[in-house]
């Protein structure tokens, strides 16, 4: 039996989201996964003793870089192998950015450029982050967006990788859309889950669908973790645009509103790939989605991808997709190629192949 560590940084789970999700679920499924030679549990700073690992999976490392980066040296000096899931992403995937994406560009290729003058790389703000994707026996990125993402930020040109998806859970194909249509009154709307902040675009949602005409609610449900944003959004708001507060993932009434939603919609910055949308499709809902941060290798030709800087194509995007039957056929792709036995199938895959090697050093 090996036992395994899954880390984050410490606001993880006070800030939840699809980094939160995928570690808790890859976590449960591992564990309850037929003939297992892993075992897995979280990260407790109090009570581990990181000899008693043979594996520290990492994940965000970006979110707590110099903790990550202690965690891994000491891991490495004693024989542990590390497991890092990057969950990486970049302003130059923003598009619309333009002076930002250049200003990035710039920095990466002088970085590197400067890499061995020490006065230079200690003002890098990824170094530790560099440090923790070297010292990884693999990384496992999201996507292929992101591992070539990583490929250009950092010198992991040799580094082992492998791809492990996120992943959807299976019951949110079992909702029951009466129970959200008693609850609040509304039926074949447009929904979105998440924060209401910047990056999850939401101004700009509001904004494209009052444009829209649409006869229809846009039911947003989620946390207000940037008030002033929140009170912006409710100034471009209409009498059709509904605000709810956050539901708990496994809560039944979450899996009926995507049941009864007509459209879900994310048209962030960037997702990786998302996992409300992916929760959507499997529920049946016709998905509006940003084309920034690898969405087209989970989604491929059966979602409406939007550039999310532009009013008018997601303006666009929701009349099509509500005009549009909804069909199975998503929802189908989706169970056949992401559900979280997948994912752990994939990510056990990783460990075998890391155990492996160590076996035969």
């Amino acid at each position: 039996m090996f036992n395994i560590l899954f880390v984050t940084h410490q606001l993880g789970f006070n800030m939840y989201g699809g980094s939160e999700t995928q570690i808790l679920k890859t976590l449960e499924y591992i564990n309850n996964a037929p003939n297992t030679q892993y075992r897995v549990k979280l990260f407790n700073m109090w009570e581990d003793n990181l000899e008693k690992y043979d594996i520290i999976h990492i994940f965000n490392p970006r979110h707590f870089p110099i903790e990550a980066y202690h965690l891994c040296r000491y891991a490495k000096n004693i024989g542990i192998n590390i497991v890092v899931s990057p969950v990486f992403y970049s302003h130059s995937m923003k598009k619309g950015k333009f002076l930002q994406s250049w200003v990035e560009d710039t920095f990466i290729k002088s970085r590197k450029f400067c890499s061995e003058i020490k006065i230079i790389s200690n003002l890098d703000p990824l170094k530790k982050m560099n440090s923790v994707l070297k010292f990884s026996d693999i990384l496992l990125p999201n996507t292929q967006e992101e591992l070539n993402l990583l490929t250009k930020h950092f010198s992991i040109s040799n580094k082992k990788s492998y791809i492990v998806p996120n992943g959807v859970d299976i019951e949110f194909k079992q909702g029951n859309s009466v129970f959200f249509k008693e609850n609040y009154g509304v039926d074949d709307f447009i929904l979105f889950v998440g924060r209401i902040e910047p990056r999850k675009n939401v101004l700009r949602l509001i904004k494209s669908f009052v444009k829209s005409g649409l006869d229809t609610k846009l039911v947003l449900i989620g946390s207000k973790v940037d008030f002033n944003y929140y009170e912006l959004c409710k100034k471009y708001s209409t009498d059709k645009v509904i605000f709810l507060s956050p539901l708990p993932h496994d809560s039944s009434l979450l899996k009926s509103a995507y049941k009864a939603a007509k459209v879900v919609v994310l048209p962030s910055d960037y997702e990786t790939p998302g996992l409300v949308a992916l929760e959507g499709a499997l529920a049946g809902a016709n998905i509006v989605i940003t084309k920034i941060g690898g969405t087209t290798e989970y989604f491929g030709e059966y979602a409406r991808y939007v550039d999310p800087s532009s009013e008018s194509d997601i303006c666009q995007a929701l009349i099509e997709m509500y005009n549009t039957p909804k069909s199975n056929e998503l929802s189908m792709y989706i169970e056949n190629n992401f559900t979280w036995n997948k994912v752990a199938e994939k990510t056990i895959h990783a460990y075998d192949t890391v155990t492996s090697s160590s076996r035969h050093k």
